[in-house]
C-alpha cells in the first residue's frame, strides 16, 4: 500500500506520518513546498514523504500508536481484524481490544465498530451494541445517529427515531433523508414533522 491509508470510512485517510485524519477530497490536493513547487506524494500537513511499503507505514502506525493517537490504535485494530500482518497476528480479540482503547481515546469509528461486532453473528449482544453505537453518535459520528434512528424507528418511537435522522442528515449522511420518508409514506411521521426535518436540513 503506497501513500496515506484509507479506513473503513471512505470520507475520511489517516496518515501514519503525522497521525492527522484527512478528508478524501483534500488527500489528492496538490501539495507545494515554499517555492510554489508541486511536491509529489507527500503529507499536506508534516510535507513528509508517504511510506512506499506496508512495513514503513505499518512501522508509523505503530510509533503514531505508542503517541496514543486513537486513529493509529484504531487502524492497527483493522489490520488486525482483517489481515494480521507485519508482525501483528490476525484476531478478533486483538481487534476489539485495539478498538477498546482507540475509543477511550476519542475515536468514533472504534466505538461504532465495536457496536457492529457485538451485533454481529459472532456476539448477538444487542445491549452492547446498542451501547457503543451510541457512545460513537455521542462522539459525533453521522453513520452512528442513523443507525440508532433506524433502530428507534424500528421499534415505533418516531419522535426520536426524528431526532437521530435529523442530526445524521445534517452532518451528511444522505440515508437518513429515505428513512424520514419512509416514515411519512408509511403514517409513522405526521406531515409537520416531515416538513420541519426537511425544513431544518434545507436552513444548514
Amino acid at each position: 500500500m503506497h501513500g496515506p491509508d484509507a479506513q473503513f470510512n471512505t470520507r475520511t485517510i489517516f496518515y501514519g506520518c503525522c497521525g492527522k485524519m484527512v478528508c478524501s477530497g483534500c488527500s489528492h490536493s496538490p501539495v507545494y513546498d515554499h517555492l510554489g513547487n508541486k511536491s509529489v506524494n507527500k503529507c499536506p500537513f508534516c510535507r513528509s514523504l508517504h511510506p512506499t511499503t506496508d512495513e514503513a507505514l505499518f512501522e508509523m502506525k505503530k510509533n503514531q500508536a505508542k503517541a496514543n493517537n486513537a486513529y493509529a490504535v484504531y487502524s492497527l485494530g483493522i489490520v488486525a481484524y482483517l489481515y494480521g500482518r507485519d508482525g501483528l497476528r490476525w484476531s478478533r480479540k486483538l481487534a476489539m481490544k485495539l478498538w477498546h482503547w482507540s475509543g477511550d481515546l476519542g475515536c468514533a469509528d472504534a466505538y461504532l465498530e465495536i457496536g457492529f461486532q457485538y451485533g454481529s453473528f459472532r456476539y448477538r449482544d444487542k445491549v452492547k451494541s446498542l451501547h457503543y453505537i451510541a457512545k460513537a453518535a455521542e462522539l459525533g459520528h453521522e453513520e452512528a445517529m442513523y443507525f440508532l434512528g433506524k433502530w428507534e424507528m424500528m421499534n415505533g418511537n418516531t419522535n426520536e427515531a426524528i431526532k437521530h435522522l435529523t442530526i445524521a442528515a445534517t452532518n451528511g449522511e444522505p440515508r437518513s433523508l429515505t428513512l424520514v420518508q419512509e416514515l411519512y409514506q408509511y403514517g409513522q411521521a405526521t406531515k409537520d414533522e416531515y416538513t420541519n426535518f426537511y425544513n431544518h436540513i434545507k436552513n444548514m
